[in-house]
């Protein structure tokens, strides 16, 4: 057999290159402190006196002896996990996360009153041509350091990546907001727990895409289900909770994000949120779902089943989980968006008014065209067109988004037309303008079209050429508009 070493260069150069942002691999080393048992953890990123940036992250876990450390700063450690309850996978996060930020790795760690030491640098490892690293008892400065990050913790583990120069915003202020939006979001199950999270000294909040807390939330399922999902025949329990947001103005909503971009599935393997607004191939996105989000939870043991790489960024659904998601979600979906079509069709129709065409029609009814019917022997009947003069009369109804635009009626020359207010076209038009002149423009173009149909069914055996142009006008009208 030949040696088939990879090169140890080209690979740790490629492995910078994994796919992490900044705020996944920081969350990344937040698992690492939370799996060591760590109740607070401390994030700090500034700029050190070499003019290089420094990211520490400390906590007061269990710390490490030589042998896991030893394993922890190695490429696919082999250090056991509790895939129910651990948030790391695969012994890939301290490296692979630390790198695609800065070229430099020195953990200091604390355990049964022994520091050690431990350093990994990418330039070392690119100059030497093979992967090495530096693991001995801590120096006295390496020492006081631990103490001042962790705050004099008896115990822990304090991570500190220098040589950065992966960072994707050098804007420190914009970057730590972000970083602790994120957090929070990520770990608020933790958080919530009593676990304390910590950047540049501001403590993390626990932010709730599904806003629990709020009593005008609608929770509309949150239950435990047993399902083969890595087919070995037996059940294993995956969680899914449902929630219609709170109807708020336009205003609020957008001020709260309630919209497209985070409506949707928030999963949670281990209580740690590892993707977020997903629609797994289950629904469209749309405005009528924005109220709409999911928490989808399941242990690290479905890893395999689930398709969760090591970076923990998200999941493939197979068959099983996806019908039964299908089943289980799209009753709760459709109720929300029907709640959505009936508030926009309410909001569409507030204020308007119709009878600036109903005027026009009245002024110009002599000139309009005649639909008198065939039955009709004006040399005999002289009252018929006094007593049937040409006008029109707008109403209003609640007729679904699947239904007509608008339906019509003829009372001798007189035509009501009944608009859809819960059809797109009459949410997107008469909800979005004020004009006076465009309103009664397309009320004018809806009454003709509205006597055209009249006239061709006149005496005529073409009522269903009639319903046939109305329900393709309709339904392109929508396809449209959606």
């Amino acid at each position: 057999m030949k040696d088939n070493t990879p090169n140890a260069g080209k690979l740790i150069e490629s492995l910078r290159s994994t796919g992490y942002s900044n705020y996944s691999a920081i969350a990344d080393l937040v698992d690492n402190s939370l799996d060591a048992h760590a109740t607070n953890v401390k994030i700090k990123i500034g700029n050190s006196t070499n003019n290089d940036y420094l990211l520490t992250i400390s906590d007061d876990g269990d710390g490490m002896n030589e042998a896991t450390l030893d394993q922890a700063l190695r490429l696919g450690s082999d250090i056991p996990k509790d895939n129910n309850s651990d948030l790391g996978k695969f012994g890939m996060g301290l490296i692979t996360a630390s790198i695609s930020i800065g070229r430099k790795l020195v953990v200091v760690t604390k355990q049964h009153g022994q520091y050690l030491t431990a350093i990994h640098d990418v330039d070392e490892i690119i100059d030497k041509k093979e992967f090495i690293k530096e693991l001995r008892r801590s120096t006295e400065q390496e020492m006081n350091t631990f103490a001042l990050y962790t705050g004099g913790a008896m115990h822990g583990t304090l991570v500190l990546i220098s040589k950065i120069d992966h960072l994707q915003s050098k804007n420190l202020t914009q970057f730590t907001g972000k970083l602790m939006n994120d957090l929070g979001e990520i770990f608020r199950e933790y958080i919530n727990a009593s676990k304390h999270l910590y950047v540049n000294d501001k403590d993390v909040l626990a932010r709730d895409p599904l806003m629990l807390n709020d009593v005008e939330t609608d929770v509309m399922l949150d239950e435990t289900f047993e399902l083969d999902i890595d087919g070995d025949g037996e059940p294993d329990d995956i969680r899914l909770r449902i929630v219609a947001l709170p109807r708020l103005s336009e205003t609020e909503s957008e001020s709260i994000k309630i919209n497209q971009f985070n409506q949707g599935f928030y999963i949670m393997r281990n209580n740690r949120q590892i993707a977020r607004a997903e629609t797994l191939g289950i629904f469209t996105k749309h405005n009528y779902s924005n109220r709409f989000r999911a928490e989808l939870f399941f242990s690290g043991s479905l890893d395999g089943a689930l398709s969760v790489n090591f970076t923990k960024n998200g999941i493939e659904l197979n068959d099983t989980v996806t019908g039964w998601l299908k089943q289980m979600t799209m009753p709760q979906i459709t109720t929300i968006k029907n709640q959505a079509v009936k508030a926009g069709a309410r909001k569409a129709n507030e204020g308007k008014t119709h009878r600036g065409a109903e005027r026009i029609v009245e002024t110009k009814g002599n000139v309009l065209p005649d639909f008198k019917p065939e039955t009709v022997d004006e040399s005999v009947d002289t009252s018929w067109r006094e007593n049937h003069k040409n006008g029109v009369e707008f109403k209003t109804s609640e007729n679904g988004r699947l239904g007509s635009l608008f339906e019509h009626e003829s009372y001798g020359r007189k035509i009501t037309v009944t608009y859809n207010i819960e059809h797109p076209f009459y949410q997107v038009f008469f909800g979005n303008t004020e004009n006076s002149d465009l309103i009664d423009a397309v009320d004018c173009l809806v009454y003709s079209i509205a006597v055209g149909l009249t006239k061709i069914t006149i005496g005529q055996d073409e009522q269903k050429l009639a319903d046939m142009f109305s329900e393709t006008m309709s339904s392109t009208l929508r396809t449209l508009l959606n």
